[in-house]
């Protein structure tokens, strides 16, 4: 029906589609675990804070505007409250090089919280799977807002997100040699 060449050219063809697929949905599959660093930090508005603990320090996004009054309070000196909200995994756009972020809508100050939730951010950083699923919550009593900003601070810029996922980077790579070997 067909000569050996055309069956070879519709073959080769036919392969080819095939690899473009598996392509795009690799490329998909990439996109949703890298989610986190796509975190619609730049469609949420919200004030970013800067928070000292102990000498080391994370970004929060806060959207509650009451909680955004009560941390610039306390960067100012006028309360000893610190924040208290829902952990994430992923630095949601905004808390390199941690690998864990506030939920910004459950962001809160607070005078008082559990124990179990008190935690420097390395200690959260070393436990992440007890922290999001057992514990869920991060309240570091020790904490103190040290800047607010509109924007991102330049120092928890946004990842390269292929760089941020070693993972993403192999399967590229990969990828690449394999389509165009």
């Amino acid at each position: 029906m067909f000569s050996s060449s055309t069956a070879k050219v519709l073959v080769t063809v036919v392969m080819m589609r095939r690899r473009y697929l598996l392509l795009a949905g690799i490329i998909i599959i990439a996109i949703v675990a890298g989610g986190s660093y796509i975190y619609l930090a730049n469609q949420v508005r919200g004030t970013y804070f800067v928070v000292d603990v102990l000498g080391e320090r994370f970004t929060m996004l806060v959207v509650d505007q009451q909680a955004i009054e009560d941390a610039l309070g306390n960067m100012n000196g006028l309360n000893n409250m610190h924040p208290i909200g829902v952990l994430v995994l992923g630095d949601g756009g905004f808390n390199a090089p941690w690998g864990w972020h506030y939920k910004p809508e459950t962001v809160m100050m607070t005078d008082m919280s559990t124990e179990g939730c008190d935690a420097e951010p390395h200690f959260v950083q070393e436990n992440l799977d007890y922290f999001v699923n057992t514990v869920k919550y991060y309240c570091p009593w020790s904490a103190r807002i040290i800047s607010a900003s509109q924007t991102v601070p330049t120092y928890a810029a946004w990842p390269d997100p292929l760089m941020a996922q070693p993972l993403t980077v192999i399967i590229v790579l990969r990828l690449r040699s394999w389509l165009f070997e």
